[in-house]
This record gives C-alpha cells, sequence and structure tokens, in this order.
C-alpha cells in the first residue's frame, strides 16, 4: 500500500481517536506517528 494513501485515508481519524484517550494534542501527534512507524516496519514487501 501506499504510505502517502494510507495517511490520509486514515491519519486524521486515528489522531481524532488517540486524542480522545491521551488528552494532550502533542502526545496524540505521537501516537499516530509510532503507529504509522510501526505499521510501515511490519509491512510484507
Amino acid at each position: 500500500m501506499d504510505l502517502e494513501r494510507i495517511v490520509n485515508e486514515y491519519g486524521d481519524a486515528l489522531l481524532r481517536m488517540c486524542f480522545l484517550y491521551l488528552k494532550d494534542h502533542a502526545m496524540a501527534e505521537d501516537a499516530v506517528q509510532e503507529t504509522f512507524l510501526r505499521a510501515f516496519r511490519h509491512q510484507d514487501g
């Protein structure tokens, strides 16, 4: 899958969900970044 497409498709929703849990925008952004990094490091191919 294309990194840019995945980030565009899921990034905003993931950020909102992380913010609801963490109540801190900077921490939510860090969590989203870490989530995408882990996902792309473990993808096949």
